[in-house]
């Protein structure tokens, strides 16, 4: 066969890289408005936990650029999940007073 071909590595990090690039966006946008009206923890929770998962599975089945990728949306997905919940804290702290 001729011509470029993309491995099944190259091709799912293109995927995990780009969703990681995606929810840097969701992370700026919450750290700017410092609020989390309409927005619900557990889906988030639920693709920190698909993709810690995911960490293993690319290192077993040998696929180390899935593997960097899927860590950079597992990290940025954590860490929305992190200003989450330090923003839902802050709120309910507020709402005491």
């Amino acid at each position: 066969m001729s011509g470029f071909e993309v491995s099944p590595d190259v091709t799912q990090a293109m995927w995990e890289g780009g969703s990681a690039c995606f929810q840097i966006l969701n992370v700026l946008a919450i750290r700017k408005s410092k609020s989390i009206a309409g927005v619900h923890w557990l889906p988030v929770a639920f693709f920190a936990a698909w993709g810690v998962y995911n960490l293993w599975f690319y290192r077993v089945m040998n696929l180390p650029c899935a593997y960097w990728a899927g860590l950079a949306i597992t990290v940025t997905n954590l860490i929305w999940l992190g200003h989450l919940c330090y923003y839902a804290l802050r709120r309910g702290k507020s709402n005491e007073a």
